[in-house]
């Protein structure tokens, strides 16, 4: 879980639960600015650290966090944000106990969280929690810079909707370079389907940190998944909902009720919203696809064709639930990051 959606959720509910008014200390952002060559996260990857020294996030693969935390910890006395600088490029490099493992350079800042930057931060969250991707804009520190008098050295804007998503960069402002991170909104998955099947679905796609809505009218109360990781269990009468509107908050919907009238159900409810969806996927053979299509009477049959993917998964080898549910979240996961 270590989004940047995920980690800003986590730093507000760790802040909102300690009382930490009378530190000298304060909270420290670590952003990921710039990279050359290998490194485990790449640009925008965020990490709070605590006054006392807890971390949430990771900018590493584990080499650096500690190093990081005593950068930050001097940060957070003196209130003067900094640039730090790891490059194991360089011949001999090393540092602590043992060499870094990714062949890179790479910078990050250190950012101490005031009281203007901790209401830009909450701006930011909920922006998020409404679904919209958010813009987070940090002054670069320079030697001509003096943060007392900088106008806006740490603000953030909503993104429009389906607006394209730009990697994180830096960027001139006003004279002034800034680091420019775009946060997106956790992912969203919808479920169609109970079982015992549909656990290690949602739970590995929790651990991903995405939000997870599970349906399925066969349920008679949330007991029968009690340990299931779901955000929202959802066992209304298909016949009861009068709005389907609330599809198009999704990323993902996955179709695995093992019944074809229910499947063809959902893939008719689809029809309306499929464009805003990026990931649909079917379970069972290519040939149940096609009945699925044809009882669903779509006015249009060829976005199905297209786009639902089915069977769901990548061949990834295993037939155990949790094989499966490995290849299909994966094929999600990969669908939802562009990547091939």
């Amino acid at each position: 879980m270590n989004s940047g959606h995920n980690i800003i959720s986590r730093y507000l509910e760790a802040r909102n639960s300690n009382d930490e008014s009378s530190s000298e200390r304060l909270w420290v952002l670590a952003t990921l600015i710039a990279r050359v060559g290998s490194s485990y996260r790449k640009e925008g990857a965020m990490m709070f650290v605590s006054p006392s020294g807890e971390r949430i996030g990771v900018l590493s693969g584990g080499c650096l966090e500690s190093d990081i935390v005593q950068q930050a910890y001097r940060v957070s006395y003196t209130g003067e944000a900094k640039i730090i600088e790891y490059d194991s490029l360089e011949d001999g490099y090393q540092i602590g106990p043992q060499n870094t493992g990714c062949l890179g350079k790479i910078e990050i800042l250190l950012v101490p969280i005031t009281e203007h930057t901790r209401l830009e931060i909450e701006q930011s969250h909920r922006q998020l929690q409404l679904g919209q991707s958010c813009i987070i804009h940090q002054a670069l520190p320079t030697d001509a810079l003096d943060f007392t008098q900088c106008d806006k050295p740490f603000f953030s804007e909503a993104l429009p909707n389906k607006s394209p998503i730009a990697p994180s960069t830096i960027e001139m402002f006003n004279k002034q370079l800034y680091s420019v991170t775009t946060v997106k909104p956790q992912k969203k998955l919808l479920v169609i389907g109970a079982g015992h099947d549909a656990a290690p679905i949602c739970q590995i796609a929790k651990q991903l940190g995405w939000y997870v809505h599970l349906w399925d009218e066969r349920l008679g109360s949330e007991k029968t998944l009690r340990e299931t990781s779901v955000d929202h269990l959802d066992n209304r009468k298909k016949v009861d909902i009068d709005d389907f509107t609330f599809i198009e908050e999704f990323d993902a919907v996955l179709l695995k009720s093992h019944n074809l009238e229910i499947d063809s159900f959902w893939l008719a409810q689809l029809e309306t919203f499929h464009g805003d969806i990026q990931y649909m996927g079917l379970l069972g053979p290519k040939d149940r696809k096609q009945k699925v299509i044809e009882l669903a009477m779509l006015d249009d049959e060829s976005w199905s064709q297209d786009k639902v993917m089915s069977p769901a998964g990548l061949a990834l080898g295993g037939d155990s639930p949790e094989s499966i549910a490995l290849s299909i979240i994966s094929q999600a996961h990969q669908v939802l990051h562009s990547s091939s």
